[in-house]
């Protein structure tokens, strides 16, 4: 496969990779799904993705296997190869406080991520948002004015965060700094972080070829 992808110079035929073609046009239908003009295939994918927020699921760290829905295989591979791209782990604090609570990999009940609208429409988007002005998360601050239920829902997401999560929370100095969700999803590629609605097919293309060219290379002792 190596041989037939490579420049001509580097004794391969510069052939089309066609996986990496497969991997470009997955996300293009999803810039396509949020471009705004009306289609039957795109209320079938809303209808799908509803119940997980719609499309804030592309803002999310999200694994196809734990979302709580479910999708056509073909619109499945899609996710999963955006997912591909910009699924991330959180190092430090800021990374840990502005990390999207819901469709969340890391933050799973009974091994499903979570997604609440109710929740969303209080303004709670964020790990950071769990905490309050008083330095408690939302669950234990009496001050916190939502319902009992939606306490003992918090209750659970807060107690399903990763432990090293929590541990940076607690130890850390930092003022809770909490960026906005940009309106449009941005998408991880070798040339930079861009908005979906930005991105070419041949941008993507690029990034999967060089991804797959670097796993591809034999591991050097």
């Amino acid at each position: 496969m190596e041989k037939l992808i490579s420049d001509i110079d580097k004794g391969g035929l510069k052939m089309l990779d066609i996986e990496s073609m497969i991997s470009a046009r997955r996300v293009i239908c999803l810039k396509k799904f949020l471009e705004d003009y009306p289609s039957t295939w795109k209320s079938f994918l809303n209808s799908c993705i509803l119940s997980v927020g719609g499309s804030l699921i592309l803002h999310c760290n999200f694994d196809t296997i734990k979302l709580k829905t479910q999708f056509p295989k073909y619109f499945k591979d899609c996710f999963d190869t955006w997912s591909g791209f910009n699924s991330r782990m959180p190092v430090t604090f800021n990374d840990v406080m502005n990390e999207i609570i819901w469709n969340n990999r890391f933050i799973c009940i009974d091994k499903m991520s979570v997604y609440r609208s109710d929740l969303v429409n209080l303004g709670i988007m964020k790990v950071g948002d769990l905490i309050t002005d008083n330095n408690l998360f939302l669950h234990e601050d009496p001050s916190v004015q939502i319902s009992p239920e939606q306490r003992f829902f918090i209750t659970g997401v807060v107690h399903a965060l990763p432990l090293n999560w929590k541990t940076i929370i607690r130890s850390s100095l930092c003022k809770n700094e909490i960026r906005p969700i940009p309106d449009a999803p941005y998408i991880k590629l070798n040339c930079g972080s861009l908005p979906i609605s930005d991105v070419t097919s041949k941008q993507i293309y690029d990034s999967v070829c060089a991804k797959n060219k670097f796993l591809r290379q034999p591991n050097k002792k």
